[in-house]
């Protein structure tokens, strides 16, 4: 039997689903086949302050569900580039850590300050521009917003936003434990259960682990081994939630933890699957966040949310920069290698009064961001007797605080219209050291907002919008005269 076959047979294996639900589960709802996704027919509601259906909101969102996941058998956020219209990722090595909406976003980050241009954000959780830890197990829902935010949600993006939620606490106990295997020897396993842990069904959590193992596409020749590229990504999540009946307020807690060791041995002279390095990298990365959601209902007209959240990462990259050996480059010495080590450090929040037709908020992010890398090599071309030697090291330290105010309002216009305005302040500051020599230190204030009409047709709803996003000013680095160090917002 053809080696593909026997993997789609073995694939996403589920073993069982809602192992101790009290009632089976809603799972009959009608739904529509679009491509390979199941789109359910019922209204879909977005995470907009009013819990606006996706027609009513004037802007261009995307939502998938988790049906759309496990339709994917989706392992990672990457995985739905050829489905999320306007969307594309880019990575430095194994895995996809930037990503760029309608072709806004940035490509890579060797060095130099973080300032990406799309947020990204997990159970309300910083990770802008490090994406890698975004595995799909056990998540509820994917929001892609693209165009400029920052009236809505208290991070602000440039091209879009992209919001993953995991898989909220329910009163009902339940769980599911789901088992894969496919090519290149790839295994799998998840298992999440959750349900509530008092009579009164005030508290409820939910637990889910998932850990994925794979070899990775790839075969060294020369070490004699095909796990060089391979994938070891480990994914921990538990929520919390506290609702007491009647009692005019909730807390959500989240919190999760990602390990991801993956090798990093992709490329070949050749372009082919066959690799000859002889120091292969890694691309690792090890995440941990929280976050801390508190609601009070009934304040005034509205309501009022407090969101506190931090994340730690550790992200180890390096690769073998002569992607071969001794024996496949002699009688040439060329061997070279990169290495990478970013420690970053994020602290937020964000206070907002939900009304009937305004939202406000204040919102703060603190970020420090360590990188020490190291470049070294050696060359040798006997034929022109041409030697260079490489022993490059550099480190930097970058620390950032922003503090923004925003608004935004939203009133019906008759039966069928509505009207929309956000506005958005921020105050930005920075520091920044490398052992080049360079330093720099600057604040500046940054504005953006919308303005957009909708109207609800027989057949759909269209709108008209205008907005205004920002990006903050920053500096090159190496030998570069000084008028042109730095460059504008």
């Amino acid at each position: 039997m053809p080696k593909q076959l026997i993997a789609w047979l073995c694939a996403t294996i589920v073993l069982f689903s809602s192992a101790w639900a009290d009632e089976p589960s809603d799972t009959d709802d009608q739904e529509i086949l679009v491509g390979d996704l199941r789109i359910p027919i019922e209204e879909i509601i977005v995470s907009d302050y009013r819990r606006r259906t996706i027609d009513e909101v004037p802007a261009s969102i995307t939502k998938l569900s988790d049906a759309d996941v496990r339709d994917m058998s989706a392992q990672h956020f990457e995985d739905f580039v050829n489905i999320i219209p306007n969307l594309n990722w880019s990575g430095d090595g194994h895995r996809a850590r930037y990503i760029q909406i309608r072709g806004v976003g940035e490509l890579e980050q060797y060095q130099g300050a973080p300032n990406p241009s799309i947020g990204f954000l997990v159970d309300d959780i910083d990770f802008s521009g490090i994406g890698s830890i975004a595995t799909m197990f056990d998540v509820e829902s994917i929001e892609v917003l693209r165009g400029s935010q920052g009236s809505r949600y208290g991070a602000n993006a440039l091209g879009g936003l992209i919001y993953l939620r995991s898989m909220q606490p329910s009163d009902r106990r339940e769980g599911r434990v789901q088992l894969g295997v496919g090519d290149d020897s790839m295994r799998s396993l998840g298992i999440a259960f959750g349900g509530s842990v008092d009579d009164e069904q005030d508290t409820t959590f939910r637990f889910s682990a998932h850990k994925q193992v794979s070899d990775g596409f790839r075969r060294n020749s020369y070490l004699g081994r095909d796990d060089t590229n391979g994938r070891d990504e480990t994914t921990v999540r538990f929520k919390l939630n506290h609702s007491p009946q009647q009692s005019g307020y909730g807390i959500d807690a989240a919190l999760v933890y990602v390990k991801a060791d993956n090798g990093y041995d992709a490329f070949a002279l050749d372009n082919g699957y066959t690799m000859l390095s002889d120091k292969p990298g890694k691309d690792a990365q090890e995440s941990l966040g929280g976050s801390l959601n508190v609601e009070w209902l009934d304040v005034g007209s509205g309501s009022l949310r407090s969101i506190t959240s931090f994340a730690t990462s550790d992200i180890d990259f390096s690769f073998d920069a002569d992607w071969g050996n001794d024996d496949s480059w002699a009688p040439v010495l060329y061997d070279y290698i990169s290495v990478s080590d970013r420690e970053r450090q994020t602290i937020s929040q964000e206070i907002r009064y939900e009304g009937e037709s305004v939202v406000t908020g204040i919102y703060a992010l603190r970020l420090r961001d360590d990188l020490a890398s190291l470049n070294q090599g050696d060359y040798y071309d006997p034929f022109y007797d041409f030697a260079d030697t490489l022993d490059y090291a550099f480190d930097s330290e970058f620390e950032s605080t922003n503090v923004a105010a925003f608004g935004q309002f939203y009133r019906e216009i008759g039966q069928a219209s509505s009207f929309t305005a956000g506005l958005r302040i921020e105050r930005r500051s920075i520091d920044y050291a490398d052992t080049d020599g360079l330093s720099e230190s600057s604040s500046e204030t940054l504005w953006g907002g919308e303005l957009s009409i909708s109207h609800e047709f027989d057949d759909g709803t269209g709108y008209v919008s205008v907005a205004r996003g920002y990006k903050a000013s920053g500096f090159n680095l190496g030998v570069v005269p000084d008028e042109w160090r730095r460059f504008g917002d």
